[in-house]
């Protein structure tokens, strides 16, 4: 039996917990529809679906990682190789036949993907669940894991590289400056901020604490104006949330 061996733990940088608690999404409500959007058949088409965008988010993060991970070797028999083949091409007929929509693709895609998941995965041992804590589990798709085995890249991995993705106050500085840059786990955090999986709370949203929030945050454009550099504009937002935070330290 051959280990595919995910030696990493999950790491949850500050900067990502505070874009999550401060606006009522839990962070394993979030990683698991993370995972659960993770499509192996959107690769071969282009939509502005979540789908798509955790989809393409995966290529994103991984050109950190260009050439620092070792791909599995894996040897098919002539019998598997044969319906590898089969099973791909009919992935790329299935992405350009115009009869279906990218939903439809994206279903009947799936059903292709698990096939092709079932035969690189023997022989290897893949852990299906990550443990975030001793309560909290995200449980694996095979479109993600089938994707890992591909890349070399493990779940966790791509994981932790896609919480490095998400900082309020770089988001805020490149907003107000007209400066953003194309980011799809942004992209992903703000559909789902937006309402996007019903996993926020919406009341706390609702509540006199988070709209007080929403109004320092409004304000930090004209307070900080006369900064237009990038860098230290985000600097001086890092430092606003930071105090934020320590002034409501007993809430969060």
């Amino acid at each position: 039996m051959m280990k595919n061996t995910d030696s990493e733990t999950i790491v949850i940088p500050t900067s990502f917990r505070y874009a999550c608690e401060l606006f009522g999404i839990a962070i394993p409500d979030f990683l698991q529809l993370y995972v659960n959007h993770f499509s192996y058949m959107d690769q071969n088409f282009h939509d502005h679906s979540v789908y798509n965008l955790v989809t393409k988010s995966f290529e994103y993060v991984r050109q950190e990682d260009e050439g620092q991970n070792q791909v599995l070797q894996i040897k098919l028999n002539k019998e598997d190789q044969d319906k590898g083949v089969k099973l791909i091409q009919s992935q790329i007929k299935l992405s350009i036949n115009k009869n279906y929509s990218n939903a439809q693709k994206r279903s009947k895609g799936k059903l292709l993907t698990h096939r092709l998941y079932d035969i690189f995965s023997k022989g290897l041992e893949l852990k299906e669940v990550i443990y975030l804590d001793e309560e909290n589990t995200i449980t694996l798709n095979k479109d993600l894991l089938f994707k890992s085995i591909l890349t070399g890249i493990s779940v966790t991995q791509f994981l932790n590289r896609i919480m490095e993705c998400v900082a309020i106050p770089e988001h805020l500085a490149r907003l107000h400056l007209n400066k953003a840059v194309y980011n799809p786990v942004l992209g992903v955090y703000m559909r789902v901020y937006d309402g996007y999986g019903h996993i926020c709370d919406q009341q706390y949203q609702k509540s006199p604490k988070c709209r007080l929030l929403i109004m320092e945050i409004q304000e930090l454009d004209k307070r900080y104006f006369f900064c237009r550099d990038l860098q230290q504009r985000t600097v001086f937002y890092q430092e606003w949330l930071d105090h934020y935070v320590k002034i409501n330290a007993s809430v969060y």
